[in-house]
């Protein structure tokens, strides 16, 4: 169209200060829910190019319970703090299951960087006794 830049000229020319980019919060939220579930869902042997991307086998954890919390927990945290880095601050928190102490229930809180402020962001993951992670805001 007529007077409408081509995307090579606008990569070669910088962007003026009129042009700001402000993040869509609710994708945003999503963006990062994909990414967590990615994470959480694939086994650390599975990526070749980063072989701690992902969770350990959490197949037989439940028959290790209670000594497999701890061991889930801080693999749910360090994957966050490596691979996720819109999330700062990040706690995660094992909550006892009354009803099946084979389901292993995490509670996940830490801020959220959008627009340069920080927003508090909570996300729950239940591993099933199959070693599948569940996630969800």
């Amino acid at each position: 169209m007529p007077g409408e830049s081509t995307l090579l000229d606008r990569l070669r020319k910088p962007p003026g200060p009129q042009r700001t980019v402000h993040q869509d919060t609710e994708a945003l939220h999503d963006s990062v829910l994909v990414n967590l579930r990615r994470i959480f869902n694939t086994r650390q042997v599975q990526v070749a190019t980063a072989t701690d991307y992902g969770m350990p086998d959490l197949t037989d954890l439940p028959h290790a319970v209670p000594d497999s919390v701890e061991t889930v927990r801080r693999a749910i945290q360090q994957g966050i703090a490596k691979y996720e880095p819109r999330l700062q601050g990040t706690r995660v928190t094992h909550i006892v299951e009354e009803d099946d102490p084979t389901i292993l229930r995490f509670e996940i809180t830490a801020r959220l960087v959008i627009d340069g402020e920080r927003q508090p962001v909570r996300y729950e993951s239940v591993v099933n006794p199959a070693g599948r992670v569940r996630l969800r805001s």
